[in-house]
């Protein structure tokens, strides 16, 4: 199995935008408040990024990756593999998961970013409003970004998810930024995970 398989995250996000109202919108720039909660920066052993100063943050590493999830909720340890972003977005939580990895533990999804749309949308593009999709950078890696929102009737609230792939040209380190909130305020986290996308950086590879 592919580890990028075993994530639930990214499977998620795409079962959350399944069967979601369409909304009409003009790309992130015609949707997003202009301020921002003040920012604090997070340090790993691979990249640093900002993120919000009240929000909260666990970390692990396994098989060549780190993983951190951002949240404002209370995280622990074990969330990292244990975190149901299920109950989270029930709950109107937001919730960024960042995953860097070795090329051969990324899976398909670097090569064929077509793939990254078809995993997370499928089907229903009918239903979903993309805001931005195509070629981006993250940290200096190459990449697709792909930002949607929808309507969820069930839960009679925005969702808002934002997902990044991007690989390093000089030692395949690939970059997973994951993303999706269903708060009151579905814009102003979407801005909140642009700013977390922009100031994202790898640090300088130690492979000779």
């Amino acid at each position: 199995m592919k580890i990028f398989r075993s994530f639930r995250f990214l499977i998620f996000v795409g079962l959350a935008f399944s069967g979601l109202n369409l909304v009409a919108c003009s790309g992130l720039s015609g949707l997003l408040p202009a301020s921002l909660p003040k920012m604090a920066t997070f340090e790993g052993e691979t990249f640093t990024v900002e993120y919000p100063e009240e929000w909260n943050y666990t970390s692990d590493s396994l098989l060549g990756m780190e993983i951190v999830l951002f949240s404002t909720q209370p995280l622990s340890s074990v969330d990292v593999f244990e975190t149901d972003p299920n109950t989270l977005v029930k709950e109107g939580v937001p919730l960024v998961m960042i995953i860097t990895m070795p090329k051969e533990l990324a899976g398909d999804l670097v090569d064929d970013p077509q793939a990254l749309y078809d995993e997370v949308v499928g089907d229903d593009e009918e239903n979903v409003t993309v805001l931005e999709q195509g070629e981006t950078t993250i940290g200096g890696a190459q990449g697709y970004q792909l930002v949607l929102k929808g309507y969820d009737e069930d839960l009679d609230r925005d969702i808002g998810g934002y997902i990044v792939v991007g690989q390093r040209e000089d030692d395949g380190q690939v970059v997973l930024f994951m993303a999706i909130t269903s708060r009151d305020n579905v814009d102003q986290d979407l801005r909140i995970f642009e700013h977390m996308h922009k100031t994202f950086t790898l640090k300088t590879s130690t492979s000779e």
